[in-house]
Formats: C-alpha cells, structure tokens, sequence
C-alpha cells in the first residue's frame, strides 16, 4: 500500500518535471515601440535581420527603419527561402552589408553571440546590434560613468569576464551612450570586447571638448548572468590622477547607503556629489550623515 502511494507520487512529480522541462515555450517579443525607441535612439536607418527559422514578414512592418537590407542566417537549412520579398542569405567573410544595425530576432541563444563574432572578427562592431526577443533566461544590464573632456581626461577599462565566470567563451556587445548634465545625447556608439580581454574607452575617442556629463554603458545578452559588469574609470588632469571602481551591479536600489566621498576638512577645499537618477518613479530624496 505505501510502495503503491510512493509510486503514485513520484510519478506525479516525474511527470511534472518533465512537462515543465519540456512545455513548448512561448516566443514573446519586444512590441515596435520599444524596438522604435532603440531604432530612433541609435539613429539605425538601415538594418540587417537575424533569423534561425522562418518567420512571418509582419513581425517587422511595423518597425521604423528607412530600409531593410536584407535577411540572414547562420544556419544552412533556410538559407534560399524567402520572407517577404527577401531571400534569406548566409553571413559569409565576404558578405558586404550597408547596414547600421542588426536585429537579432532568434530563440537560439548563441546566435547573438556567433553574430557578435562575426562583426568583431570583420571590423564591423559600430553595427548596433538589437535584440528583438525577450529571452527569459536572459540578462540586461545598464550602469553610468561619469565623463569629462577637457584638461581632465576619462579612460575607461572594461572587462570581458564571461569565459572565466560562466564558460561562456564569446565576444559582448556592449552600446555606450555619451550625454550632458541635462540628459541631451551627445554620441552613440557600440563596442564588441573578445573573450578574456579588455576594452580601453577613452575621451579622446569622442567628438567634444571641454565636456562634462555621464557615458552610459548598457548589454543584452541570451544567458542568465548576475547583472555586472567589471570596469575602473580613470580622471587623468595634469595635476591628479584618481581611479574609480564603478558600481559594477548598475544602479542603487532605494534607501541605499553608500560612502560617495571624504569631507575635506581645510577651508580651500570642498566636496562635490553628484546623484543619477534614471526612470524613477518617484524623485530622489537624499540625506547625507
């Protein structure tokens, strides 16, 4: 009686693990506002698009692109079919794409990091790359580093630490975004940084001078990570050099507590802080012990 009960049980259980383990997934991608937002955001005119399987053409009419360059795969068994009017091709070493971006619109979670590959190994890695699947097992990140271009110099190092914490030995894509104090957008751009390696960031790379704001640092990726990112920013004046390691897991939940600073104690000296806040729904309120 109690070996038929123990059997019933685990029967359920099995049954229920496998169900969960194998329950067709429902593929849910991100709506066009929010493709159009990162469309307009990253000034991507034409676009080139990812697929592993044949999808429906309508999926992108709604998507605010002056033109699509064209459909392509990385994998053999679709290539020659069609979508729409496009004939789906292979990325091959000579494939010559006119595009400003790429949108990833693939359930296999290493094709966006084959794609990442083959625009690093191809000199091509200004191409935005948007993803247009959420994958639910995979990760956002976004953080901030403050940035100046003038007599004091940033230089950003950042580092590529999937091979050795998640043996995920591919390139990151990661997209930067350069703004004023008052949040207006001064330049966008993408890096792809290989595996094991770091990526030198620097304010001489960029078109202004005599600047003060904040570089945003932000990635997508198909696996599930701890959402952190590993980067020092050095300031580099003629009179002093400081090295700041950046609040690699993004931003401060509410009703943190954190050392932004040392009080100086002579009267010529003094202490600036200053605060970020990003899509918060209620305003900062900030008291200082």
């Amino acid at each position: 009686m109690i070996k038929e009960k123990i059997k019933k049980i685990i029967g359920k259980k099995l049954y229920s693990f496998l169900s969960k383990k194998f329950k067709p997934v429902k593929t849910e991608y991100y709506s066009a506002e929010e493709v159009n937002k990162k469309i307009s955001h990253f000034k991507i005119k034409r676009v080139a698009i990812l697929i592993d399987e044949p999808v429906d053409f309508n999926l992108f009419k709604n998507l605010k692109f002056e033109g699509i360059v064209g459909f392509f795969s990385f994998n053999l068994d679709i290539i020659g079919n069609k979508i729409g009017n496009f004939e789906i091709m292979p990325l091959l070493p000579n494939s010559n794409m006119d595009t400003d971006g790429w949108l990833v619109s693939t359930r296999n979670e290493l094709t966006s990091f084959a794609l990442n590959r083959y625009l690093l190994e191809h000199k091509k890695e200004n191409q935005i790359i948007i993803q247009h699947i959420k994958h639910p097992d995979g990760t956002k990140y976004y953080s901030y580093a403050d940035f100046f271009s003038n007599e004091q110099k940033t230089i950003i190092h950042v580092n590529n630490y999937l091979r050795r914490l998640y043996a995920t030995p591919f390139p990151m894509d990661i997209r930067l975004t350069l703004r004023d104090c008052e949040g207006k957008i001064i330049d966008t751009r993408q890096t792809i940084i290989p595996p094991d390696s770091l990526k030198i960031i620097s304010s001489d790379d960029f078109p202004v001078k005599n600047f003060v704001g904040y570089l945003e640092l932000e990635f997508e990726i198909t696996k599930k990570i701890s959402p952190f990112l590993h980067y020092m920013v050095d300031y580099i004046s003629p009179d002093f050099i400081s090295s700041n390691h950046q609040s690699g897991l993004g931003l401060h939940p509410a009703n943190s507590s954190f050392t932004r600073g040392y009080i100086p104690t002579r009267e010529d000296e003094s202490l600036v802080v200053c605060l970020f806040q990003r899509n918060y729904e209620k305003p900062i309120r900030v008291s200082a012990v």
